[in-house]
């Protein structure tokens, strides 16, 4: 009974060290994948910098351009991180922050 004390403390901080972050980063790197658009500059784990050029050509990979002229076919996996993603969500956030600032400026006029 006296090890269950000193075990059920170190799982439960592996659970919140390990476990539950692993599980939330894998989740956000499925909806960066399920959203990426014809137009989207993306980079693979690889370095390459590209932009999605075609629709896929089934539903794990599509066609990057890398250069004019230059495409690849490339896994939906070897995506690293979608910048024009990214880059929305900025200006979402900068929309929010601006319109959360005017209401404020507005409050304190009244």
């Amino acid at each position: 009974m006296e090890i269950l004390l000193y075990v059920l403390p170190i799982l439960v901080i592996f659970y919140f060290l390990m476990i539950r972050p692993q599980r939330k980063q894998k989740n956000e790197k499925i909806i960066m994948l399920k959203n990426i658009k014809i137009g989207d500059e993306v980079i693979t784990y690889s370095g390459i910098h590209g932009k999605v050029s075609k629709n896929p050509e089934d539903k794990d990979s599509f066609t990057m351009e890398i250069a004019k002229g230059v495409e690849l076919v490339v896994e939906k996996e070897a995506i690293f991180k979608n910048v024009s993603q990214v880059e929305r969500n900025k200006i979402e956030a900068d929309k929010i922050k601006a319109e959360k600032e005017a209401a404020k400026a507005n409050k304190n006029k009244k």
